[in-house]
């Protein structure tokens, strides 16, 4: 599903972010997990999926936000 991500998506966590992030997915429960299952895949289809127009006046180019 990620192959169709445009690259500006695409950016590696730094080693130190990446293991802090494994130990709390450990931590967690497994109704959390399918929580946060849940709310990536409604995002993944309702944002990141739907390409924007970039002709539209509502248009922001939010790719290099941090």
């Amino acid at each position: 599903m990620f192959e169709t991500l445009l690259e500006p998506y695409h950016e590696e966590l730094p080693d130190e972010l990446q293991k802090a992030f494994g130990g709390y997915m450990k931590n967690l429960s497994v109704e959390k997990l399918s929580s946060l299952v849940e709310v990536m895949h409604e995002f993944l289809l309702l944002h990141v999926a739907r390409r924007e127009n970039w002709e539209d006046e509502d248009y922001r180019d939010n790719t290099n936000d941090k």
